[in-house]
């Protein structure tokens, strides 16, 4: 089965943007320039086939549209850059029309209309303020904004280790504060997943390379646990990066820059306990972002700094990943995102 795969990241050296690739069997191949960009470190696809993807050009920032139904090479639908640097998240809900993002240097959280044509309308921003006990916490710096199960909006705050829950006021697109969850100090929040068969949060701290599991109930966030990403004996850095669950609630799997390692992890106790059961090597350094394919049999990371990307199988009954593929170049990558 052939299985379309996108990736992008930083333009600083000679990536040219967004690349495509292809999963054959168990090899990605035909890796090649698909959308000639500049800063596409994250990026989503909507139901209506749209990418909306981080960009920037010199001094402005912000999200460019693009339509995939324009095949080979999809053409610009329309830019929404303003003064100042890009987000850092991209977040949407096609059953709500809204897409929202999550801008780390500026310290807000942005909500946007998404018009039948797919080209965006700003509706709301919100400013967070605060800081904590890290040199890179010295201000708030939102990384992460998208829905709950239950259509509110969770923001993880870097900066100011905070978890922020949103109500949606879906008539006028408005974003109303409902609660915040204080993580340990130096935790440094940013992403995060959920168990929707036990209403459980799993928070990912970069700066303290932990998970939190936190019971979300309501909108209201009550911490149970943490667990280490990394072994005791890692004393380099290493900042967590990504964070995916299993369709079946069952396992965590967690990115580690620095360690150059996934983190996988079994889950149990009605959610609430986390065991690690492998820690596997990505074999390059600085593994952003990894995704998988819909049966989620297959692992792709992206390693930002040795530019190149790692295929592995997955085993979904026991959750544990083996090494297919290694050294596929791809130049710059944060980002993965398998296309349906």
């Amino acid at each position: 089965m052939k299985h379309r795969v996108l990736l992008g990241g930083y333009t600083k050296k000679n990536s040219q943007g967004i690349y495509q690739a292809s999963l054959i069997h168990n090899q990605l191949e035909d890796v090649s320039p698909f959308i000639n960009t500049e800063g596409p470190t994250y990026f989503q696809i909507s139901q209506q086939n749209k990418l909306y993807t981080i960009a920037k050009k010199a001094d402005i920032g912000g999200i460019e549209v693009y339509d995939l139904s324009d095949e080979p090479k999809p053409q610009l639908l329309s830019s929404h850059l303003t003064p100042g640097p890009p987000p850092a998240y991209v977040g949407i809900s096609n059953k709500f029309g809204l897409l929202f993002t999550a801008n780390y240097h500026r310290g807000t959280i942005d909500l946007y209309k998404i018009e039948t044509d797919g080209t965006l309308s700003l509706k709301d921003s919100v400013e967070h303020e605060g800081s904590s006990i890290r040199p890179e916490q010295t201000q708030a710096h939102p990384h992460y904004a998208d829905l709950t199960p239950d259509n509110r909006l969770a923001v993880a705050d870097l900066g100011c280790d905070g978890v922020f829950i949103y109500d949606i006021d879906f008539k006028n697109h408005q974003l109303m504060l409902h609660s915040h969850h204080q993580t340990a100090k130096g935790f440094g929040p940013r992403h995060l997943v959920f168990n929707t068969d036990y209403n459980l949060m799993y928070v990912l701290g970069e700066l303290s390379s932990q998970v939190e599991v936190l019971r979300y109930s309501a909108g209201e966030l009550r911490h149970l646990e943490t667990v280490e990403t990394v072994p005791s004996n890692h004393t380099d850095h290493n900042g967590a990066a990504a964070i995916l669950i299993s369709k079946d609630n069952r396992f965590l799997y967690t990115s580690n820059r620095g360690h150059n390692s996934i983190c996988v992890f079994e889950i149990s106790n009605e959610g609430q306990t986390l065991t690690e059961v492998q820690n596997i090597s990505t074999e390059g350094d600085f593994p952003r972002d990894f995704n998988w394919n819909t049966a989620q049999t297959h692992v792709i990371v992206a390693n930002q700094n040795s530019d190149n990307a790692t295929l592995f199988n997955r085993d979904t009954q026991t959750g544990l990943l083996t090494l297919i593929e290694k050294d596929v170049a791809v130049p710059e990558a944060t980002r993965v995102l398998f296309m349906a």
